[in-house]
């Protein structure tokens, strides 16, 4: 398999494009940050987000387990914490207000003034140029993040930042044959305002191509699924990685 460089203004454990390189970048596709005062560092959270209720404390940490599996391989197995590590050391992290759980990896920024916008523009061709493993070990760091099931319309939703995240998204589910739906907020109105991008794959194609390490998506996403279908580890991409196979 012939590995991308990678040239970031972060610290990821690596310069080439592995797939748990490319599940951190993946979970680094939201866009969060906090500065530690401690040691004067800004990190970007490479975040996993629950709502109140949706996960159990022993799906988060089955999770956690996992990842810290996964990212040993490139020494950033101690950057995964769960959100609690951050809180009861008064550290600021974004996005987990009212009651929301979850992991965050703490990955230190290393080029100043590094934006968010960069970094997009930084990762683009080589994950395009990428094999199909690690194309696919992104999308599930992407998913993993902050994705949802809508088990009325059977798709898996993920709001997104920025048009040029929905065009790198857009590029990677054609590369691999992967039907989807992008709204961009100008076209989604919710009471005269915008709402936020998304892009929309119906669950059964999203399970059996890309899948979930997370225990507590990956049971919402199939708790509906009327066909006959085995669960399937499929390690050779991510430790920890549950797909379907219809029967």
């Amino acid at each position: 398999m012939e590995l991308q460089p990678l040239t970031i203004g972060l610290d990821i454990g690596t310069t080439l494009i592995n797939q748990p390189a490319g599940y951190i970048l993946g979970l680094l596709v939201n866009n969060e940050k906090f500065f530690n005062q401690y040691n004067n560092t800004t990190y970007w959270q490479a975040s996993i987000r629950h709502n109140p209720k949706q996960a159990t404390i022993n799906e988060i940490e089955s999770h956690l387990n996992l990842i810290r599996e996964i990212t040993q391989k490139i020494g950033m197995d101690t950057q995964f914490n769960v959100v609690d590590f951050y809180k009861q050391r008064d550290i600021k992290i974004q996005k987990f207000n009212a009651g929301k759980q979850g992991i965050i990896g703490a990955i230190s920024q290393t080029e100043p003034n590094y934006e968010f916008s960069k970094f997009i523009s930084d990762i683009k061709i080589p994950i395009l140029n990428s094999p199909i493993e690690i194309k696919k070990a992104f999308l599930c760091g992407v998913f993993d993040g902050r994705s949802a099931y809508d088990k009325t319309a059977k798709f898996i939703s993920l709001d997104f930042e920025g048009e040029d995240v929905g065009e790198l998204l857009r590029q990677l589910f054609e590369s691999l044959g992967i039907d989807y739906n992008i709204n961009y907020s100008r076209e989604r109105k919710q009471g005269g305002k915008p709402r936020k991008n998304q892009i929309r794959i119906k669950h059964i194609p999203f399970l059996t191509e890309i899948g979930y390490i997370s225990p507590a998506k990956f049971a919402k996403a199939t708790i509906n699924i009327t066909d006959d279908y085995e669960i399937i580890n499929d390690s050779e991409i991510l430790t920890g990685l549950k797909k379907i196979k219809l029967l």
